[in-house]
């Protein structure tokens, strides 16, 4: 199983974070069309729900476009990976334990 979802937000809260945390505790991987800022937000609220900080996460960031790139992180560290790397937008994010690395876009 895999969830696609978005990152939508409201009253200070994702609508859909119990949702993202049961599929991860299944083991299965989210992916999501979110803001970067969001998901700085989305990394912190999931390990509050006990989801583990080495859980990973890839950014594919222009997707459709030639220059797309992939950059990749955890939830512990992808606010850093954020700050250091500025993947542009739009992006598409995977998050899950088994998250792959995808060798087809160019590296960051």
């Amino acid at each position: 199983m895999v969830l696609f979802g978005t990152g939508h937000y409201s009253e200070g809260e994702f609508l859909d974070l119990d949702t993202f945390v049961s599929v991860l505790n299944q083991g299965s991987p989210i992916i999501i069309f979110i803001g970067l800022n969001k998901l700085i937000q989305l990394a912190n609220r999931l390990i509050e729900q006990s989801i583990s900080g080495d859980t990973r996460v890839q950014i594919l960031s222009k997707v459709s476009q030639p220059d797309a790139i992939a950059v990749e992180g955890t939830l512990k560290n992808i606010s850093q990976i954020i700050e250091d790397k500025k993947p542009s937008m739009p992006a598409l994010v995977f998050i899950g334990k088994n998250v792959i690395r995808l060798n087809v876009l160019g590296r960051e």
